[in-house]
């Protein structure tokens, strides 16, 4: 048994089941006493965000790895970046945004079909709410866009990610990680396009080996959906971007409105490779430039009586060659973990809690969608 994945698996776990109880609480009007929706929705989030989704996971982190909070944050990947890659990850977050409207409406059109309507909770934690200023905007954008994107992904893509990565490799603990997001959010509309959200944000997260461009991503993708709809209703810049949105899927002809939205997207995805591309560049490919030019360095330092030049042909000759093709053998996108073999680590009782985990989330999800249809 891998005891990391065992742990790991079982630390997510009790933060999903925690986090089904409370909505589940919330559902039945846990919150209901409470007269002001924003003051619900305060509480509610609190409880999710901060509490479950981030402090129970750490201190079941510090309990069972026996971690101290600052080696904790650096295994979770809380590690700098520079201002280039903010700027690039707000980038890809504005393009994913928009390719995630599409997917979402996508998935709407096909649940349509089977008379699936989302039902309304009303006596949910965030019902009644009304943004009708600026500070309450404000204030949505931190329950919204900021916590969760704090929170989700220390748990998604710190923890989960990371842990899972260390032992079956970066490919499968995008994956896992990706899906269990889809889950999370125990929502039939919303797995769907949270699933392939999850999996980009993912893929950045692993190249870049930060957990910060994932929570730009995140903060993005919820920040726009606030912003336009708050716009909407003041008559700010972007007001009319639902209505635009619209207009191009039921404008003319079906095969018209599926040629033009099938362009779009692949106008956007396109965009939003080269700038995965950029991110990638600005961020693993320097880390592997450095590491060579810190190899370099040592050698001179190790043969001065060596001319330089001639070191520098031997040094390409021989070292970078060795160099390339370990980094093709291991794939050069993710960072190199020798321990890290997605076929071992298959036994039932390492993997007993994700599989619980996949069965809870299954079940609430399809009931979400049957509660949808009824």
């Amino acid at each position: 048994m891998n005891k990391k994945l065992f742990l790991t698996y079982l630390i997510y776990f009790i933060t999903l089941t925690c986090f089904v109880v409370l909505r589940m609480l919330a559902g039945l009007g846990i919150f209901g006493g409470i007269s002001n929706p924003w003051v619900r929705s305060i509480i509610s989030t609190g409880l999710i965000q901060i509490v479950i989704m981030t402090l129970l996971p750490f201190l079941l982190y510090m309990l069972f790895f026996r971690k101290k909070p600052k080696e904790i944050l650096s295994e979770t990947g809380f590690k700098k970046v520079s201002y280039k890659t903010v700027l690039i990850s707000i980038g890809i977050g504005i393009l994913l945004f928009l390719v995630n409207l599409a997917i979402a409406t996508f998935f709407s059109a096909i649940l349509s079909l089977f008379g699936y309507s989302s039902p309304v909770i009303s006596d949910s934690a965030s019902s009644g709410m009304e943004i009708n200023n600026f500070w309450l905007l404000i204030l949505e954008i931190v329950i919204v866009s900021v916590a969760p994107a704090i929170c989700e992904e220390f748990m998604h893509r710190g923890v989960l990610l990371k842990n899972v990565a260390a032992s079956k490799g970066y490919k499968y603990a995008i994956i896992i990680s990706s899906l269990m997001f889809g889950f999370m959010h125990l929502n039939i509309e919303q797995f769907f396009y949270a699933s392939i959200l999850g999996l980009v944000i993912g893929f950045v997260a692993s190249i870049s080996e930060s957990i910060y461009p994932a929570m730009i991503l995140h903060f993005i993708n919820n920040f726009l959906n606030v912003y336009f709809s708050y716009a909407k209703g003041k008559n700010l810049i972007g007001s009319n971007f639902y209505d635009v949105v619209n207009s191009i899927i039921s404008s003319g002809s079906v095969l018209f409105s599926l040629i033009s939205v099938t362009l779009i997207l692949i106008l956007l995805i396109v965009g939003m490779g080269y700038l995965i591309v950029a991110l990638f560049k600005e961020t693993r490919v320097k880390k592997i430039n450095k590491a060579i030019i810190n190899v370099q360095r040592e050698l001179i330092d190790e043969t001065k009586e060596v001319n330089s030049k001639q070191l520098m042909e031997n040094f390409q000759e021989y070292i970078l060659p060795h160099i390339e093709n370990t980094y093709k053998e291991k794939s050069v996108l993710f960072p190199i973990n020798e321990e890290a073999n997605p076929k071992q680590n298959r036994s039932f009782t390492t993997n007993i809690f994700l599989y619980a985990s996949i069965i809870l989330g299954i079940i609430i999800t399809l009931f979400t969608f049957f509660w949808g249809i009824v």
